[in-house]
């Protein structure tokens, strides 16, 4: 079961940045950033206020791309809060294990581009 129980600090790497691995790798559309919030943080759920700052997308935006994702099953309304409906990453969805098998490719990749000295001057590996 998903919690509530989230870092303070904005800057928290749990934040979706444009530097997100994701991110630079997909582009950086809402529902990559959304996608990206509940992949880096499965055992949390957020009302859409939440969702937004961890992903830097207005609410609106949030809002717009929320019934595609839950269609999709890749994340699922798990309670309220007050009147707040709380989402989590649908973690019985096998599309999701293979998102985050993917970002930790994509990691590993990264940090042995690092360690040999391959990356550009905006930390993207080079060819």
């Amino acid at each position: 079961m998903a919690t509530d129980t989230k870092p303070e600090d904005p800057s928290d790497e749990a934040h979706v940045t444009d530097e997100h691995v994701l991110v630079s790798v997909l582009g950086d559309h809402p529902k990559t950033k959304i996608l990206a919030t509940f992949i880096g943080n499965p055992e949390m759920d957020f009302n859409v206020t939440e969702i937004a700052e961890y992903s830097n997308l207005k609410r609106d935006t949030v809002y717009k791309y929320l019934d595609t994702l839950k269609g999709w099953g890749l994340i699922e309304e798990t309670r309220r809060v007050g009147n707040s409906q709380m989402y989590a990453l649908n973690t019985e969805n096998d599309a999701n294990e293979a998102f985050a098998k993917f970002e930790w490719e994509l990691l590993t990749h990264l940090g042995d581009k690092e360690q040999a000295d391959e990356l550009d001057d905006q930390n993207n590996p080079l060819p």
